[in-house]
């Protein structure tokens, strides 16, 4: 039994959130307690819960939905739809036109029926039958005020009076619609962003000061290790320099103070975000993984198009993609927490072997087993400045030899194949568009 002193109260069947060693415990409050150990609905200053999890003193608990606000909120939602007043006055006499005078919406509408009423026989349409026909408005925005009927010894059927009442409705909303002045507003023109092509070449992304040092020394000049900001982060912190972004709270924190780049998980995939994210002041765009080629080719033809000049793009041509991101850490659920300082790990299945990357903050990313490999495409891929290798588990010497053969590949015009069907992919590259 774990004790919740309260500063507000607690009720059965909320939702609470529990912080217990940077990481999160979500459940819902099914059964409540007292200190006795009774079943109650309700706490006010201390309550007490058995879950599982072993939690420690001082964990600050969270309430993060409070079901009896929203049981209220939920019956009050049929109230929310705000009504109009209907009036209408009826004239109905014996071998004339069924005639009726409705005001809404601040209009007036004259209705007359296109049939001749008859005298009643035995029961005439009494008022009570004609408030009973016209409020029927349910689907619409009104509901039924004033009504009145001089009863005269008329018959007045059903059906006509559903007739006149659904032409009232539409008349009167055509009324209000034809009384706003039509007003076309002044389109700004759009500034149009573009960039001066340049010469492609590589940048890297690595996860060790290893491959960071080995990419310096294969001349790699712009490397994404320290200057990362992941989509996932909240706690952002001072830095230096220019950035890799790969969130927009990222960007709206840093776009003040660093030149910035954003990431592949912004999903980018068409030109009007490629413009929306120069607008926020990025100096590049790289692309979302899930685009082929002739989608990257309409890409850059369309941002031409719009803006009389080309995007300033980066591309991830290497790497092992990302398949997961997860608050859940296999290794401290296995007491093992730290070991991923000093050692690497990875899941294994019937499918293959999936590396697991770990970050400062506990949290973790699984990664494709196969690698992505578009080294060979380069040669061929125009309108993208940069392009990027995503270093994860390699090691120094893979790091510095697959940087060659790119290099190789880039400015030779190399026709030897790097590609490796054993171990590589091409991804989404060469794919029918679905």
């Amino acid at each position: 039994m774990y004790e919740i002193k309260l500063t507000r109260p607690l009720n059965q069947n909320d939702i609470i959130r529990i912080s217990h060693n940077n990481e999160d415990i979500v459940l819902t409050v099914v059964k409540l307690y007292d200190k006795e150990g009774k079943l109650i609905n309700r706490a006010n200053d201390v309550g007490y819960i058995k879950i599982k999890e072993k939690l420690s003193k001082d964990d600050v608990v969270y309430l993060t939905k409070d079901y009896l606000y929203y049981k209220e909120l939920e019956s009050s939602l049929e109230k929310e739809f705000k009504r109009f007043n209907l009036d209408i006055k009826v004239n109905a006499q014996p071998n004339s036109k069924l005639i009726i005078e409705a005001e809404g919406l601040g209009f007036n509408y004259l209705y007359e029926g296109e049939d001749i009423l008859s005298e009643a026989i035995n029961n005439p349409t009494t008022k009570e039958q004609v408030i009973k026909q016209f409020s029927r408005l349910n689907d619409t925005i009104f509901e039924l005020n004033n009504v009145i009927y001089e009863e005269c010894n008329v018959f007045i059927p059903a059906k006509l009076l559903n007739v006149a009442r659904r032409e009232i409705v539409q008349a009167l909303y055509e009324l209000k619609l034809n009384s706003k002045k039509k007003s076309i507003k002044a389109l700004k023109a759009k500034e149009k962003i573009s960039f001066t092509p340049r010469e492609p070449f590589f940048t890297a992304s690595v996860t060790s000061k290893e491959q960071y040092d080995a990419c310096v020394s294969c001349g790699i000049k712009e490397i994404y290790f320290d200057n990362t900001v992941r989509r996932n982060q909240n706690d952002y912190k001072e830095k230096e320099g220019q950035l890799l972004i790969g969130g927009y709270g990222g960007i709206y924190h840093y776009r003040k103070t660093n030149p910035f780049i954003t990431d592949y998980s912004l999903n980018v995939v068409n030109s009007d975000s490629c413009y929306e994210l120069f607008k926020l002041g990025a100096k590049r765009v790289t692309l979302s993984y899930e685009l082929n080629k002739t989608q990257i080719e309409d890409l850059i033809s369309s941002y031409y198009e719009k803006n009389d000049g080309y995007p300033a793009l980066e591309m991830i041509v290497y790497g092992r993609a990302p398949m997961m991101f997860s608050k859940y850490c296999p290794l401290k659920k296995m007491n093992q927490c730290g070991s991923c300082k000093t050692r690497s790990y990875e899941l294994k299945d019937e499918h293959g072997t999936f590396p697991i990357i770990t970050h400062d903050d506990c949290t973790t990313t699984i990664l494709n087993g196969k690698i992505l490999n578009l080294i060979d495409e380069v040669q061929n891929i125009e309108g993208i400045e940069a392009f990027r290798l995503n270093f994860t588990v390699e090691s120094k010497e893979q790091v510095i030899k697959t940087i060659n053969m790119a290099m190789k590949k880039l400015k030779s015009k190399d026709n030897q194949i790097i590609f490796n069907k054993e171990t590589d992919t091409r991804g989404h590259f060469n794919k029918e568009i679905m």
